[in-house]
């Protein structure tokens, strides 16, 4: 690439002038330069060791007391402001008043992830690691959807349920799919069929 095709912000004069002399900010810079984003001008800027400016510098005349200091008086109302406010660890009586002041706001209905009284827990106790480890070694490691000839290696495959009854785990209702089959048959129709068909459908 010659000097007159290489974009103007990999040109460490030209970035420079932009940055520091002219005072562009990185965004600036950017859509000078029609970049969508200001990334790549962080990148050139510090392969070029081009020093990045302080916050305050940054904000110049933005800054609202930049150079400038509280005068006595209003030191004063910013720590009667602050006086009388508690820190540090809360009393068990803080603690319990609070408890009572937000009780049974977030409970049931009321709790934005409300599921209509359903249950994450709905597998039984059966369905345990040592059934899972039954069915995987029963299907030799490997993914039973027709046509697929994917082995376990290194992360387990998924046991399913045949009927899609997480409480029916007899041994005949539970079969051993790879992720990405196990999600086809949760997500399609097409793929349910082709399961439970052998492959026709």
């Amino acid at each position: 690439m010659t000097v007159a095709e290489t974009p103007l912000y990999q040109r460490r004069e030209w970035l420079s002038q932009k940055y520091v002399s002219e005072r562009l900010s990185c965004d600036a810079i950017a859509a000078l330069c029609g970049l969508r984003s200001h990334v790549s001008i962080l990148y050139w800027k510090k392969r070029f060791g081009i020093p990045s400016r302080t916050l305050s510098e940054a904000r110049g005349d933005r800054a609202p007391m930049l150079g400038r200091h509280h005068s006595a008086e209003a030191k004063e109302k910013i720590g009667r402001a602050f006086r009388g406010i508690k820190r540090g660890p809360q009393s068990a009586e803080h603690k319990r008043h609070l408890s009572e002041a937000v009780r049974g706001r977030w409970t049931g209905q009321k709790n934005p992830n409300w599921n209509n009284g359903a249950s994450y827990a709905v597998y039984p106790r059966e369905f345990n690691n040592e059934l899972r480890d039954k069915i995987r070694n029963r299907d030799n490691y490997s993914c039973q959807f027709p046509g697929c000839d994917r082995r376990e290696n290194g992360h387990k495959f998924h046991v399913h349920h045949l009927d899609e009854n997480p409480k029916n785990n007899q041994r005949g209702n539970l079969i051993l799919l790879c992720l990405a089959h196990h999600r086809s048959v949760h997500n399609s129709e097409v793929y349910k069929k082709k399961l439970l068909n052998k492959g026709e459908v």
